[in-house]
Parts: structure tokens; C-alpha cells; sequence
């Protein structure tokens, strides 16, 4: 009961249906969830306690409106500025944290199996969700609730009330709940696992990087502060599936990529090869290209079933070219030569007696000069 009621509170059944949209072929899509207590984690409270933080700001503190006049018939104190201390979460400490101590004993304590190492048939996200009973405000530096990362999602949960943020919408001040997850949750496993960029995030080709800008980070989106839905729009869909494709095939390219560096030591491509594994070399390279561009053309159609089985068998292509350039590399045969110093050539002969006689010359010449004197 108390973990379905959890689940429910965390929205996690939404989050598998929304998810399912992005399956392809025979992929299963699993979300589970196990609670672990402080008291019987170590690990969870050392990787908590080195990622707290604290900053400092002021605060435009109103005193309450008074119920009684002032015996003095003044109005009491007036608004003032306060130096506040407030706690907040290093999400980067946390993460090296977790990190560090993932493996030793923090999966052992929760009772779980450690996840496959990458590039194994299936993928596992875990996310660490801090859920506290504190009544004031902790975020993920400063602003945060979820923060994503390629390997883990970090999320903490409080039960303070609601606190307004730096954004308007529609001239609504816009609200932070830190007791509701569901949403940013969503956001982070999309941004984690199928590498969804939030919408507040755009290129300048000015400085050649990713810069934010809530101009279009509204609607119904699970993103950022603006976002108001907790379902997955087509664009992100489509934005997911298409991460997928390119993904593998990046892959791809970057392992043919690195077996020609390595080839390319010994000079042209097919120099060490025979006339068959070079035609089988060509080969393999046309049908990797024509692998490549269909993932690509099938992709832009929607149909990511064949992309992506294009996209995977290009890797099958890859291990072909490796195979056929190692065993090249196998037939080749190391020589020594001796290195032997040249004769010198006859012109340099000739120089060196020219000059040999022309100072004998001089002096003789120099020598019969005194002695006539």
C-alpha cells in the first residue's frame, strides 16, 4: 500500500505510459521503484551531508500586520532587508558522490542487482530521488529539482510550500511546488536516456554553444518552470526516437573512424592488401554508406523501426571492414636493412685534390719568398 501510494505521489505510472510511446521493435521500457531509509544507508546520508551547501541572500522581511494598536501610536516595525542563509544541493558533489559510491556498497544496501556495464543489450538509468520531510526549500543549486546526467537523474523532494520563481507567464507569476516531482521526473529521464534537449535551450553559432532562452520553453512540455503538461509531445517523441538512430550510428562511424586511424599508419588504404581484400574492402565500405543513408532516409520518414535496424546492422559492417584490414595488417612481414655508408662520389674527389694542391702551392711560393730575402 505505502509503495503504491508512492508510486502514485511520483506519477510514475504516467511516467511508463508516456515512456511507451518511445519504444521501438521489441524494447521494453521498465520503471521500478525501491525505497531505501537513511537509517540502513550509509552511503545515501555521506553522499547527502558533502553535497549540502548553504548561500546567503537577502530577503525583504514584512512584519506581520498587527492586532492591536501600538501602545506608543506607532505602526510597529517597517519592512527591512534580512540576510538569510539558505541550503541547497551541489548537484555536481552529489553526482561524483554517488558515483564514488555506487558500486561499493550503496546497490548492496538497497537490495539491487548494479546495473550492466554500457554496451550491453539493456540499459538501467537508476535515479536518485531524495524525498525529505524538511519544510523549507532544497533544490538542486539553487534552482533545481531534477538534474539530469548521462548515467544517474538526481531529484529531491520536500515538503515546504509552494515558492514563486523569477518567470511570468501570461502576467502569472509562475510557482515552484517542491513537494510535487512528477513532472521535472519526467524531463529528467527524457534528457537521460534518450538525450531530449529542453526547449529553453538554444544554439549561438556566435559563441558555438548551447545558451538558454525561455522565449519558446512554454506549453504543454514537462521542462522547466514554463512547462505546464506532464505528457510528451510529438516533437519530443520524434526528438527521442531520432536520438536513438543517431546514437547508434554515430557509434558506427566513430569504430570505423577509430580502425582507419590505426590502419593509416602504414600508408595508402589498400596498399598492404591483395586485389580481393580490397574489392571486399570497397565493398563493405559501399554497403556501409548505403546502411547509413537509409537509417537516415527512413528516420526522416517516421518509420524508426527500419531505422534503427539499419542503423544496428551498420555496426556489422564496421566489424566486417576491421576484419578484413587486421587480416591485411597479419599478411604483412617486417624487414631489416642495414644501412652502409656511400662511396664518395668522383667530383668530390677532385675538389678535395684541388684544394689540397693549391694550399701546397701557396706554400712553396710563400717559402721561396724568404729565402730569396
Amino acid at each position: 500500500g505505502g509503495d503504491a501510494e508512492a508510486e502514485g505521489a511520483l506519477g510514475l505510472e504516467d511516467m511508463r505510459r508516456e515512456l511507451s510511446a518511445l519504444k521501438v521493435g521489441t524494447q521494453e521500457i521498465d520503471v521500478r521503484m525501491t525505497t531505501v531509509s537513511f537509517s540502513v544507508c550509509d552511503y545515501c546520508v555521506a553522499a547527502y551531508t558533502r553535497a549540502l551547501s548553504t548561500h546567503t541572500s537577502n530577503v525583504l522581511w514584512r512584519p506581520p500586520l498587527p492586532t492591536a494598536p501600538h501602545p506608543n501610536g506607532t505602526a510597529g516595525s517597517k519592512p527591512s532587508f534580512q540576510a538569510r542563509i539558505h541550503q541547497f544541493l551541489d548537484s555536481a558533489e552529489l553526482h561524483a558522490n554517488l558515483q564514488e559510491f555506487a558500486l561499493p556498497g550503496l546497490w548492496a544496501e538497497a537490495g539491487l542487482s548494479p546495473p550492466e556495464p554500457p554496451g550491453g543489450a539493456s540499459k538501467t538509468i537508476p535515479v536518485y530521488l531524495f524525498d525529505l520531510s524538511n519544510e523549507e526549500l532544497l533544490l538542486f543549486d539553487r534552482h533545481h529539482q531534477v538534474v539530469a546526467y548521462p548515467d544517474m537523474v538526481l531529484a529531491v523532494r520536500t515538503r515546504a510550500a509552494e515558492a514563486l520563481v523569477d518567470f511570468q507567464c501570461g502576467r502569472h507569476v509562475m510557482a515552484l511546488r517542491p513537494h510535487d516531482v512528477a513532472r521535472p521526473l519526467l524531463a529528467g529521464v527524457l534528457q537521460a536516456l534518450w538525450a531530449v534537449a529542453p526547449p529553453s535551450l538554444a544554439w549561438d553559432a556566435a559563441d558555438n554553444a548551447a545558451v538558454e532562452s525561455h522565449l519558446w520553453a512554454v506549453g504543454l512540455t514537462p521542462f522547466g518552470p514554463l512547462g505546464a503538461g506532464r505528457h510528451l509531445s510529438f516533437v519530443q517523441v520524434d526528438a527521442g526516437l531520432r536520438n536513438l538512430v543517431h546514437a547508434h550510428a554515430n557509434a558506427s562511424l566513430a569504430a570505423a573512424r577509430e580502425v582507419l586511424a590505426e590502419f593509416a599508419r602504414f600508408g595508402h588504404d589498400e596498399a598492404p592488401l591483395s586485389a580481393a581484400a580490397a574489392a571486399t574492402l570497397s565493398a563493405r565500405f559501399n554497403v556501409l554508406r548505403y546502411k547509413l543513408a537509409r537509417a537516415a532516409r527512413t528516420a526522416a520518414m517516421h518509420n524508426f523501426n527500419a531505422s534503427l535496424y539499419f542503423a544496428l546492422s551498420a555496426a556489422h559492417e564496421v566489424g566486417g571492414i576491421s576484419e578484413v584490414l587486421r587480416g591485411g595488417a597479419e599478411d604483412m612481414a617486417t624487414t631489416v636493412t642495414c644501412f652502409q655508408e656511400p662511396d664518395m662520389p668522383l667530383q668530390n674527389w677532385v675538389a678535395v685534390v684541388g684544394v689540397v694542391l693549391s694550399l701546397g702551392y701557396l706554400y712553396m711560393r710563400n717559402l721561396g719568398t724568404f729565402k730569396a730575402k
